[in-house]
């Protein structure tokens, strides 16, 4: 059984990391987005605050990447056998469009490959939001309301009393128009921002895999940030661990 954390192989699919001197990160311009570190674009509270801000620097992640041959080798582990599970840091999915079967990936920080309104609830797809999130536009929800359609009357001056008086006659369809009414609640793509809650999915499923693991095979990361940082150091004396990384 091969558990398997990856981070930094996407990057070799042209998905820019978040860290390094080429990354998201050494690339904002806090003064003219407004605030004070390039970590706070990923929070919570900014995303709450002013969603525009963060689909305006990442919109290069909701572009259509291929997956690595790295991905492929995780496919291949499945249609062997040997893949008990993946846990991966990545948020972009590649995993899956790789063929590798959903039940097998672990993804404490969440996927782009769904968002959420935020109002209502409705889920959709990233391919029905990339094209706005690629322009760096707020995407919003199209679920109509219960009341489908609204009257909206012209802005035109009432008339005088005394001239409403002298005209008696048929009473007068009003020219107001229908809309369509939607939710238009802002869609928040299915990631975990900083200081949001990161559900023990993780937990569980380790605590699952962590006796039936044979080999755990750690590909492209620094082990930095938790909770997938510290499965090597929960693994059994008796399993080998092998690091794959270019920097360590």
């Amino acid at each position: 059984a091969l558990p398997k954390h990856p981070r930094k192989k996407s990057v070799s699919c042209g998905i820019p990391d978040f860290r390094s001197a080429t990354g998201i990160y050494n690339n904002l311009d806090i003064a003219e987005l407004g605030v004070g570190e390039a970590q706070e674009v990923f929070s919570i509270e900014t995303f709450n605050d002013d969603p525009s801000i963060f689909y305006k620097c990442a919109s290069n992640l909701f572009r259509t990447y291929e997956p690595s041959d790295t991905h492929r080798f995780v496919k291949w582990l499945e249609d062997e056998g040997r893949l008990l599970r993946i846990y991966t840091q990545n948020i972009d999915g590649l995993e899956h469009a790789a063929g590798v079967s959903k039940s097998k990936i672990c993804q404490p920080h969440g996927s782009l490959e769904t968002a959420t309104c935020t109002t209502c609830g409705k889920r959709y797809s990233k391919a029905d939001i990339a094209v706005r999130a690629r322009t760096g536009i707020v995407p919003r929800c199209s679920r109509p309301k219960k009341n489908k359609k609204a009257k909206v009357m012209p802005t035109t001056k009432r008339k005088s009393s005394r001239l409403a008086g002298r005209q008696r006659g048929p009473q007068q369809p009003d020219d107001g128009l229908e809309i369509d009414l939607h939710c238009c609640g802002v869609l928040k793509p299915d990631i975990v921002f900083m200081h949001e809650y990161v559900q023990n999915q993780a937990q569980r499923m380790f605590d699952m895999d962590r006796p039936l693991c044979d080999l755990l095979i750690v590909i492209g990361t620094e082990l930095a940030v938790e909770p997938i940082s510290l499965i090597p150091s929960k693994m059994p004396d008796h399993v080998p661990i092998v690091l794959i990384n270019r920097n360590m």
